[in-house]
């Protein structure tokens, strides 16, 4: 199985946790949490913020929520990518901040992939542990998240005062974002987003995409499918979800839930 999802239920905080082993695929997707990975073999570039950043094994992965990116092969060779890692909610990781006298609003990542042995390996055994939870006590595994999490924000997060992601993007761009993020689950056309903004269709769309990374339409499926995990995670059916998310069918979310994850909605649900 390339692709795993679990959710540890005896560990608050943790939203899922992924295990991709020996993935061909490129990924492309919005992340919605604080994102900590660990790259143990990879042929990818990130892109990310505007910037491409070439991933090796041995490195770190940060990713912070509200944030687009994808991934493109470096060779044609496609080497198949073996990441693991751990997304843990935002609300989670403000508590943290507090505790650490850390301000809320510069919990923002200064670089998605860095060289950091220390914090490698303290993601490395939290994943052991909330991956194989009868050899861990529940007060192992929720201190290894706390431990891992403060080596994180103290050494890898910005120490300045920033606004949110896109915080130099256009403004609108920005206004674009809000308005799909108000009405993702309801039909929006580029009609609406024009009277948002008041620019151009051509120059809306041109700069939506350079500063997001896809074009409005794909970010409304990623924003459906991101919030999709949840419903699914708390039991509810496919169907359901479906419809909720403003999904002209079934078939529809599933192959678009497929192509994105990387599982069918039906086994992401069963496995959590």
């Amino acid at each position: 199985m390339p692709i795993a999802y679990t959710v540890p239920n005896d560990v608050p905080g943790v939203q899922l946790v992924v295990r991709m082993d020996e993935n061909p695929n490129t990924s492309c997707y919005l992340n919605e949490s604080y994102t900590l990975k660990v790259l143990l073999k990879t042929g990818s570039a990130l892109h990310f913020r505007g910037r491409s950043h070439e991933c090796e094994g041995g490195k770190v992965g940060l990713l912070d929520p509200g944030e687009m990116l994808s991934t493109s092969h470096l060779s044609r060779a496609r080497i198949p990518d073996t990441i693991h890692g751990v997304m843990v909610r935002p609300e989670f990781v403000a508590q943290m901040a507090a505790d650490i006298n850390l301000p809320s609003r510069s919990l923002w990542f200064r670089r998605p992939v860095i060289t950091h042995p220390d914090l490698f390996g303290r993601i490395s055994r939290l994943l052991t542990a909330l991956q194989n939870p009868g050899a861990h006590t529940v007060l192992e595994r929720q201190s290894l998240l706390a431990i891992t999490l403060e080596t994180a924000m103290r050494n890898t997060m910005e120490q300045q005062l920033k606004n949110p992601p896109l915080r130099h993007s256009r403004p609108s761009t920005r206004r674009a974002r809000e308005l799909i993020h108000e009405r993702f689950s309801t039909a929006i056309t580029v009609d609406d987003l024009v009277a948002a903004t008041g620019v151009s269709r051509c120059h809306l769309l041109r700069t939506f995409t350079n500063e997001v990374g896809v074009p409005p339409h794909r970010y409304q499926i990623h924003l459906r499918i991101a919030r999709s995990r949840d419903l699914l995670a708390k039991g509810f059916s496919p169907a359901f979800v479906a419809a909720q998310m403003g999904f002209y069918d079934q078939g529809h979310f599933t192959s678009q839930f497929h192509r994105i994850v990387g599982v069918t909605p039906g086994r992401f649900g069963r496995d959590h």
